[in-house]
């Protein structure tokens, strides 16, 4: 099996073994947490591991993009609930 560069020899390796583009790639991998690698090789691992591992768009979902299981949470819209039907808070009254 091959070892890596000993004692003073990692300065070159390093230096030599990646540039700018790939420091950059290497450390915003770091700086998230996610995996670094080509997207079929993501891919693979998020079938492997069951869960997500790319980021996903930032902000708040379009209005149209919401889950139909948050659809059904909207008062009066939702199934289930009749318009004006308001779940009541105990101790407090319309009067």
């Amino acid at each position: 099996m091959r070892q890596g560069p000993m004692g003073g020899e990692w300065r070159e390796y390093l230096g030599a073994a990646s540039g700018t583009e790939e420091s950059e790639a290497i450390r915003g991998s770091t700086h998230t947490g996610r995996p670094l690698g080509a997207p079929d090789f993501v891919a693979a691992l998020e079938k492997a591991l069951g869960r997500r591992l790319t980021a996903l768009k930032g902000g708040r979902p379009a209005e149209g993009a919401r889950a139909a299981s948050q659809q059904a949470l909207r008062f009066g819209r939702g199934e289930g609930l009749k318009e004006g039907n308001v779940p009541s808070v105990p101790g407090l009254s319309d009067t």
